[in-house]
């Protein structure tokens, strides 16, 4: 029914479904980046990675490496920190250091863990500054404090209530 509705987060459900063959469905991975697609049309923050990945790996469509870099871009652009960090390896591996580096700066000041990582690994290796390495994890730390401090209060409310 939220299919018949054009709910983005359906046709995202639906597509995982598909891709992997679970809840009912058979695995027709070309069914799910129809699905996927759609998802990513209708405004879905994460369907856009998953279009890449098939672009990128031959799920469902033929490998279409330009086609992958478009839609890790759409998922980056809408704010889906996988989508910028998978941006970010796909800058890497076409030789874009300095690029990649930048994507992932920003993620791991969002808080993702694998951006944080190969940040490191670029400071140990020269492509970042200490300062920006420095930047990256105050920024990454904050927002897991600011994260944790959000937990703790609902905790409480729910728990801690009179």
């Amino acid at each position: 029914k939220r299919i018949e509705l054009n709910d983005a987060v359906a046709h995202d459900c639906l597509a995982q479904a598909y891709f992997v063959g679970s809840h009912g469905f058979p695995k027709d991975q070309r069914k799910a980046f129809e699905l996927f697609l759609r998802a990513t049309e209708l405004g879905s923050l994460h369907a856009p990675v998953a279009v890449a990945q098939c672009f990128g790996e031959g799920h469902g469509v033929n490998i279409d490496a330009a086609k992958e870099k478009h839609y890790l871009k759409v998922a980056a652009k809408r704010g889906d920190m996988l989508g910028r960090y998978y941006l970010g390896k796909f800058e890497w591996h076409g030789g874009n250091k300095s690029l990649a580096m930048k994507h992932w700066q920003i993620s791991a000041a969002a808080g993702h863990d694998g951006s944080l990582h190969r940040i490191k690994e670029g400071f140990m290796n020269g492509f970042v500054t200490k300062d920006e390495y420095a930047h990256a994890l105050r920024a990454h730390q904050k927002v897991r404090n600011d994260a944790q401090s959000e937990e703790r209060e609902r905790y409480a409310a729910i728990h801690l209530s009179g």
